[in-house]
């Protein structure tokens, strides 16, 4: 029998989410709530903002929904991601908001 969750529930995932706070596997492991079921939810909004005023789909762009990052046993552990010919180098406690903002710029404005 499929698992009803309260709106409740899935709005606070999302907003969770959706706000840079937390990642999805974590936020979903915190709820009780599959992955697969939680990025479904997360999904839902964004498709919906995507939909401009007449009804009619924007066209899709592919980005990563979420990424599960894993503890690291050294102190300096570190994250490089390449856009093109240009390599950044992350290390633990980084700024996700501002690797966004970086990587989209670096992609030309393209989310």
């Amino acid at each position: 029998m499929r698992r009803r969750y309260k709106q409740e529930l899935k709005d606070e995932l999302v907003r969770a989410v959706m706000n840079h706070r937390e990642p999805l596997a974590r936020a979903a492991i915190r709820l009780d709530v599959p992955v697969s079921t939680a990025s479904r939810w997360v999904r839902r909004p964004q498709a919906e903002a995507e939909r401009t005023r007449d009804g009619v789909r924007a066209p899709a762009t592919r980005r990563p929904m979420f990424i599960e990052l894993m503890p690291a046993s050294a102190r300096d552990a570190r994250l490089v991601v390449r856009v093109g010919v240009a390599e950044v180098e992350v290390r633990t406690g980084f700024d996700a908001a501002l690797l966004r903002e970086v990587v989209e710029a670096l992609r030309g404005g393209q989310p």
